[in-house]
């Protein structure tokens, strides 16, 4: 008798990269640079190629012929969109709190002002100039800008409150809160990306489904550029969605960090390799301590944007002044931390091509497949030890 193999094995690998999000977010990605690159008019034009594309896929009897055939006819599709719809200009009822507004009367430096009004709102219209250079020079305004630390730290207060509801309730009064804070930022688009991405997170707790947060990433970025085309050529919005890219592709390698220090020197890192070309591009210089600058500045910030969030409540005189007192006091020690990384010798002079950009990005995409194979082959032999796999040789009778 022949020797023979007995297994059980049960693998399913990761398909990050082969979701239908991540599908549709690089037709939308293609469509819309199509668009900005061409500026195309003749709609009906494209509305005829994706009708014969439509039909291929119907005649077609291979799945792969198939999927080629509905993914051209869906890229038609919506360039035939973006003829028709350049984007939504989308603006909020209010520009700032009132409850705000009344609480400027209680800080004595109107600078600290506006540097707490942009931090906790992300408007800034009144951040004075000097401070825009401060956070320019030390290439940190990424710290300012309204993201998913504000959201996060706002649905961790919103919760407590409503602990004692039902999982539906909660869940739903958590995204009307949400929503009111997001209007109150004037859809900053950081802050649109963390609320859908946050959103698209309590649907699946709604829903009771798992997801993927490389899906929600895809899922927040696909809704801003159908909304708003127009951003494909900003900077705050590629600035945003590589950084949270480059953290989230890194999540199987920081689970393996315990030391919570070490974990925020590398998030810091992670968020910081994709936008590097960016940063050669358009600013032409980087912080070679960027990372230990975010490293402390959580210490601050944290504090900041948690009483800043009081501040935007209806509260009684004495509790104002005491929390306006509170935020003066901490925004004074977290500039002058600030002003520490403001030396011209820790930011390093930094030059990118559009060419030298797109070969880097190629280069680190094909460092995350192979991280990712590392991971899958890992993950492949843990299940393997997990679900009993082994192997029998009986010999030669």
């Amino acid at each position: 008798m022949p020797p023979y193999f007995s297994m059980s094995v049960h693998f399913t690998p990761p398909s990050l990269f082969r979701d239908h999000l991540f599908v549709f977010l690089y037709l939308v990605l293609a469509a819309v640079s199509v668009h900005h690159i061409f500026t195309l008019h003749q709609g009906w034009m494209l509305l005829l190629l994706s009708g014969e594309c439509l039909a291929l896929s119907l005649l077609s009897r291979s799945v792969k012929g198939k999927n080629l055939f509905s993914g051209a006819a869906l890229f038609f599709l919506l360039l035939f969109t973006f003829t028709l719809h350049t984007g939504m200009r989308l603006t909020s009822p209010f520009v700032l709190s009132a409850e705000f507004v009344k609480k400027m009367d209680h800080f004595r430096n109107m600078e600290l002002y506006g540097f707490v009004k942009s931090l906790v709102t992300g408007n800034r219209n009144t951040l004075s100039i000097s401070l825009k250079d401060l956070f320019s020079r030390t290439g940190s305004y990424h710290l300012i800008a309204v993201s998913g630390l504000h959201f996060g730290m706002a649905a961790t207060l919103f919760l407590i409150p409503l602990s004692l509801l039902g999982k539906r309730k909660k869940l739903l009064l958590l995204f009307i809160f949400l929503t009111l804070y997001l209007f109150l930022t004037q859809f900053y688009v950081s802050a649109f990306r963390a609320y859908l991405m946050i959103g698209y997170g309590l649907a699946a707790a709604a829903g009771a489904f798992r997801i993927q947060p490389l899906n929600a990433w895809a899922f927040a970025t696909t809704v801003i550029l159908f909304l708003q085309p127009y951003q494909i050529s900003s900077l705050s919005f590629w600035l945003s969605v590589l950084a949270t890219f480059g953290i989230l592709v890194s999540l199987p390698i920081l689970r393996l960090i315990k030391w919570v220090p070490v974990k925020v020197l590398a998030v810091s890192v992670m968020a910081q390799l994709p936008i590097i070309p960016l940063m050669g591009i358009y600013f032409h210089q980087i912080n070679i301590l960027s990372p230990l600058l975010n490293l402390f500045a959580v210490l601050f910030l944290y504090p900041l944007i948690i009483i800043g969030f009081f501040l935007l409540l209806p509260l009684p005189p004495f509790l104002s002044a005491f929390f306006v007192f509170c935020e003066e006091g901490i925004s004074m020690a977290f500039l002058k931390f600030l002003s520490l990384f403001d030396n011209p010798w820790n930011c390093r002079p930094l030059d990118f091509s559009w060419k030298g950009a797109v070969l880097y990005w190629g280069i680190y995409l094909l460092c995350l497949v192979g991280v990712f194979r590392v991971f899958q082959i890992r993950d492949r032999r843990k299940q393997n030890r997990g679900s009993g796999y082994s192997v029998k040789w009986r010999p030669r009778q």
